[in-house]
């Protein structure tokens, strides 16, 4: 696992004499027995110090930096060190090193969870809580289309912030870049306002974006094309053609979505029948090559997901 985004130790932590009677106690980390305090954000955690350091240089070396007697709070008998980190990250993090089963614990925790321990055991470098947390990352942007579709419900629960701080995330880790390619195209299907709205390094704004214009012109092609041409078995192609010239604006010259990449609308007949003309229809034979091209053509898109974001591959 990369640790180059980790800052110097000496600034990561300032153990300091402060009272832990001004901190709120953390009730599921505060243990009786443990040997240390971690504070954040007013916000104390008493835990075990050696558990910190068997998981973490990092943590050991705090710890060595914290057994001056002027850093041992005095209500508590044991040192206080005061983090940089936000409270509810530390707290995250701290649950899974006091875990029995770190892994297990990754897997039953929530998405913002599993983000707080993976960016700070990239920060304090914890080589296990990394790899768990790098694999419960690639199961929420898996890169293969079946594992992709089963997620979706989980998925939908996550905002475009939560897109963009994965991907903020992921940079300090060593996952696969296929991971961050999934993460930006997370985006692409919430549209262009997520996008937007998602507050992206400029770097990645500009990623997702192109990646969103190829991925929009790769659909249209490959979507679409069924309004181009009739079937060889079409027995009223002059009607069918009419009706596919107007189809044609409402699909594409008027598509309702091109603020978003959309890729699996318009899959059954009924779908397909409220965008036809008033009065008018496709011939069965017609209306069936026209699904399965939709179908067939938002199945291919997947292969060309990758290559739009191509830089990352």
């Amino acid at each position: 696992m990369s640790t180059s985004n980790i800052r110097p130790r000496s600034h990561q932590i300032e153990p300091k004499s402060k009272p832990s009677a001004q901190l709120t106690r953390c009730d599921e980390l505060w243990y009786e027995d443990g040997s240390i305090i971690l504070a954040a954000e007013g916000i104390g955690f008493k835990v075990y110090r050696m558990l910190l350091a068997q998981h973490s240089a990092v943590f050991a070396d705090m710890l060595a930096l914290s057994e001056p007697s002027a850093n041992i709070d005095p209500l508590h008998g044991c040192p206080l060190v005061h983090m940089p980190d936000s409270a509810e990250e530390l707290r995250y993090l701290l649950l899974a090193i006091h875990d029995i089963d770190p892994a297990a614990y990754l897997k039953r925790a929530s998405f913002a969870g599993v983000l707080a321990v993976a960016a700070l055991s990239a920060k304090y470098d914890i080589a296990a809580l990394q790899d768990c947390s790098a694999r419960r990352l690639e199961y929420w942007y898996p890169s293969d289309i079946l594992r992709w579709n089963s997620t979706i419900s989980s998925r939908s629960k996550l905002t475009s912030a939560d897109h963009a701080k994965s991907l903020r995330v992921a940079r300090k880790l060593s996952l696969d870049p296929s991971v961050r390619v999934m993460m930006m195209f997370a985006l692409c299907e919430m549209g262009i306002k997520a996008i937007a709205s998602a507050n992206l390094e400029p770097d990645d704004l500009e990623d997702v974006m192109g990646g969103f214009v190829k991925l929009q012109v790769v659909r249209r092609i490959r979507s679409f094309s069924w309004l181009c041409g009739l079937p060889k078995d079409c027995p009223n192609w002059r009607a069918c053609s009419a009706v596919k010239a107007m189809l044609f604006k409402n699909l594409v010259d008027l598509d309702p979505t091109t603020h978003k990449l959309d890729l699996y609308s318009s899959t059954t007949e009924e779908d397909l029948s409220q965008h036809m003309p008033q009065g008018r229809d496709l011939c069965s034979n017609c209306t069936e090559s026209a699904l399965d091209c939709i179908r067939t053509g938002s199945f291919d898109i997947w292969g060309d997901i990758l290559t739009a974001f191509d830089h990352h591959v």
